[in-house]
């Protein structure tokens, strides 16, 4: 008899992937290793559990935990012990915590029935820990589920991603994604703020709770103030390194792209269209190098006197 999850069954857009899931059980074809991949906030890590719980027999309880299943997730590594100004602590998935989990899964279940790992996410698996894993995913004992979770497959060794059945998550339909959102808060505008995190339902849910709209909204008063003359870029940019600088970044980029579709509709954007695309570029470099030790603030002060310049001044 297959479980009903609350949060999974009210994600609409995760039901073709549990009744697929449900006919493989029925039909005694459970995987013994799932990849599931896609954006951050389409519910990957919802289908993940939902799927355990219909393998186990019996539902997670509310921290998540059941005496046949085990998850495992990025711990901060070590910092070096003769560098007191190295770099911050990096999260990773070690080879010990798979080592444990390996272990786990090798135990008798306490249900005689399967037992279940998942890797949450699997791309943050260092490489001595995904050649660990390796030799489970090869060798799985019998009875048992691997659930691994990430955004790419291609972050992934392709050994890992090999040896495991793929699902792919899938963002909904515009239209989809604000009836699910309107639920939450039907006074909320949710069109802008789903297409700002990519059509990710989840994700908006999470920003919108965590009061991003008001800290969009400064973002824009500020790059309006520095336009205007009124703001100093240097200030503006210690200030905004203060914020989520993954977010701010994407903000920023969105506003690229926002003088871009005027460009293509014909509008008054002053911009050229290869200055947007060097400044587009600019800013996936420092996104890709946000976590390098760089000085943000320097950094996010040359795109906005870039951006008070027209976009000139990079190269």
């Amino acid at each position: 008899m297959l479980l009903r999850a609350k949060e999974p069954q009210s994600l609409p857009w995760l039901t073709q992937h549990q009744q697929d899931f449900a006919a493989a059980i029925a039909a005694d074809r459970c995987p013994h290793a799932l990849l599931i991949y896609g954006s951050n906030g389409t519910g990957r890590r919802q289908l993940a559990r939902y799927l355990a719980e219909q393998v186990l027999g019996t539902p997670l309880d509310q921290n998540d935990q059941h005496a046949d299943y085990r998850e495992i997730v990025p711990a901060a590594d070590m910092p070096d012990a003769e560098s007191k100004s190295g770099p911050k602590p990096k999260k990773s998935i070690s080879v010990d915590q798979v080592r444990d989990l390996t272990r786990f899964m090798q135990l008798t279940s306490h249900q005689r029935g399967y037992k279940v790992a998942a890797v949450f996410p699997a791309d943050k698996l260092t490489n001595n820990a995904a050649n660990s894993f390796l030799k489970t995913l090869e060798e799985p004992p019998s009875r048992t589920l691997i659930i691994l979770v990430c955004e790419r497959i291609s972050s992934l060794p392709a050994t890992v991603a090999s040896r495991c059945q793929h699902i792919r998550v899938a963002a909904p339909t515009q239209e989809i994604g604000v009836q699910w959102l309107q639920q939450h808060n039907p006074d909320m505008d949710w069109a802008g703020l789903l297409e700002f995190c990519g059509h990710a339902p989840l994700f908006a849910r999470e920003l919108e709770q965590g009061g991003f709209m008001d800290i969009a909204r400064q973002y824009a008063k500020d790059l309006n103030a520095i336009q205007r003359c009124q703001a100093d870029p240097v200030a503006v940019a210690r200030k905004w390194a203060k914020t989520d600088i993954g977010l701010c970044l994407r903000w920023l980029y969105a506003q690229v792209a926002k003088v871009m579709r005027q460009q293509a509709d014909g509008g008054n954007a002053n911009q050229s269209t290869e200055a947007c695309y060097v400044y587009l570029r600019e800013l996936n470099n420092l996104k890709r190098m946000q976590n390098g030790g760089l000085n943000m603030d320097l950094n996010l002060a040359r795109l906005l006197f870039a951006w008070y310049g027209g976009f000139t001044g990079l190269r």
